[in-house]
C-alpha cells in the first residue's frame, strides 16, 4: 500500500466518522427543539424527581441533572450556573448534582458517539449509572456539610 492510497483510506475512515458523529448530534439538538417546542421538558421533569428523589434530588436539581447527563459536564455545568443565580438550587443540591454528573456525564451523547466507534452500550451506560447512583445516594445518605459560619 502506497502512502497515497494510506492517506486516502485514513481520510476517508475520518469523513466517516466526522459524518455519523454530526449525525447523531444533530439528532440530539433536534430531539432537544422539539421537546422545548411541544413543552415536554416541565412533565419530564415532574417524572425523573420521580426516579432521582431517593438520592436526595429535589425537582429544581432536574434541569440541571438532565442538561448533564444528556449533553455533558460543560452545559449540565452552565444550566447549575444558571439555576444558582437564579436562586432555584440550593447548596447541597448543586452538590449533590455535581457528584452524580463527575460520574454520569454525558451518558446519552457519549454513548451515541461511542456506538459509531463500535462500543457496547451496556458497558458504557450500566456501570456508570450503577455507580453514580449508588455514590449520590450514600453521599446524600451520610454526609452532612459543615455549618456554614453566620457572616454578620
Amino acid at each position: 500500500m502506497t502512502i497515497r492510497a494510506a492517506l486516502r483510506e485514513y481520510a476517508s475512515g475520518l469523513f466517516s466518522l466526522a459524518w455519523k458523529m454530526l449525525l447523531i448530534l444533530v439528532l440530539i439538538f433536534v430531539v432537544l427543539e422539539v421537546v422545548k417546542r411541544f413543552r415536554l421538558l416541565e412533565r419530564s421533569l415532574k417524572g425523573l424527581h420521580k426516579v432521582t428523589g431517593f438520592m436526595g434530588f429535589n425537582e429544581a436539581a432536574g434541569l440541571p441533572l438532565l442538561a448533564g447527563v444528556v449533553f455533558g459536564i460543560v452545559f449540565g455545568g452552565g444550566v447549575i450556573c444558571g439555576s444558582v443565580e437564579e436562586q432555584k438550587l440550593e447548596p447541597r443540591q448543586v452538590f449533590l448534582v455535581s457528584i452524580f454528573l463527575a460520574l454520569c456525564h454525558g451518558i446519552i451523547e457519549d454513548t451515541g458517539l461511542m456506538i459509531v466507534l463500535g462500543a457496547n452500550v451496556f458497558w458504557i451506560t450500566v456501570p456508570r449509572l450503577i455507580l453514580g447512583v449508588a455514590v449520590t445516594w450514600l453521599v446524600n445518605r451520610w454526609y452532612q456539610p459543615p455549618a456554614r459560619a453566620d457572616p454578620g
